[in-house]
């Protein structure tokens, strides 16, 4: 089944196998993949703008997908970055994004890690987007400070964060 690329109406397709085509010509495109084994395309949307980049299994997402609860990941649930067939995607959160990956231990960076703060308090949190939202903070930020890039989580009232 194909679906118009959203955004991209007349100009490309997407089908929930996966594949990407020209929606005049019918022409299946050539994906890319990167580093790390997502495939992927640049498409211009009208033709003359510069191309962006365009990862398939979120193409395949938005057109075949509902997201009620406008969930910002796309999740391939059987940890395969190739397949992209609409039955093996799902929307997700960050943090259970990270939860599934490190169930089957695809992250490797995963340990939960304890924050000191100035109060008195000693929390352990199991992901990186439990102490970004509750101090209204990008995940980024949290794992700079636990990799000691920064130390700007003094001038959030933590004396310490580190991993267990």
């Amino acid at each position: 089944m194909w679906k118009f690329v959203k955004g991209m109406e007349n100009r490309y397709e997407v089908s929930d196998k996966g594949e990407l085509r020209n929606a005049q010509t019918k022409h299946v495109l050539a994906l890319d993949e990167n580093n790390i084994g997502y495939k992927r395309i640049k498409l211009s949307k009208d033709g003359f703008e510069k191309p962006k980049t365009y990862y398939i299994h979120r193409l395949v997402a938005e057109a075949f997908i509902d997201n009620p609860d406008n969930k910002p990941c796309v999740n391939h649930k059987d940890l395969d970055r190739r397949n992209n067939t609409v039955e093996n995607l799902e929307w997700v959160t960050y943090k259970e994004n990270e939860i599934h990956s490190r169930k089957y231990g695809v992250v490797k960076e995963y340990k939960p890690f304890c924050v000191t703060f100035c109060d008195g308090r000693t929390c352990q949190y199991e992901s990186k987007e439990e102490l970004a939202i509750e101090l209204g903070l990008t995940r980024a930020s949290i794992k700079m400070w636990l990799h000691g890039k920064t130390k700007g989580y003094l001038k959030r009232g933590i004396i310490s964060i580190s991993y267990v």
